[in-house]
């Protein structure tokens, strides 16, 4: 989804962002619902010194994948598994993934729990059908330019996760 929404694997304006999270020993990235973890092994390889695990009920073939890449099958609505770094997770990733729990409040607590200072929280949900052609085109209005600074409000869009922000 990221790389037909941003072409990159997370906003490209979350670049310093993502960066500084990983920037500390023992960094760790979950990618939660990773299905082919595609986007947990391109973050792996792009990013060497994290420990990047993908997460998901079914296990797939990981061929060829970096030696900071580790898969969990598991039921992530039982909770995350055990972070090699006492203050938690620099990065957990959700891409197309919560929109399939029955209560994805409990997740977002359960994983903003789990960051530690600093860390962040990747969503990726949509409907991408609606925002490209068949040719996978943008298709005009595109979102505006992702820009982030403390002092903007996040709008709220009266769905599911509105509000999520201050747990």
């Amino acid at each position: 989804m990221w790389l037909l929404l941003v072409r990159a694997l997370y906003p490209p304006a979350l670049k310093s962002a993502v960066d500084q999270a990983l920037a500390l020993p023992d960094s760790t990235i979950i990618d939660a619902g990773c299905g082919s973890a595609d986007w947990a092994i391109e973050m792996a390889e792009m990013y060497p010194a994290a420990h990047v695990v993908g997460i998901d009920l079914s296990h797939n073939f990981y061929e060829q994948s970096p030696a900071n890449f580790q898969f969990i099958k598991m039921d992530i609505t039982k909770g995350l598994p055990p972070c090699r770094s006492a203050d938690g997770y620099a990065i957990i990733h959700a891409r197309s993934f919560t929109g399939h729990l029955r209560d994805p409040a409990a997740f977002m607590q359960t994983a903003y729990a789990a960051l530690r200072p600093g860390g962040l929280l990747l969503l990726g949900d949509g409907v991408a059908r609606k925002l490209f052609d068949s040719k996978k085109e943008n298709i005009f209005p595109r979102f505006p330019p992702v820009t982030i600074t403390d002092a903007e409000p996040w709008p709220r869009y009266g769905s599911w996760f509105a509000g999520w922000q201050d747990m």
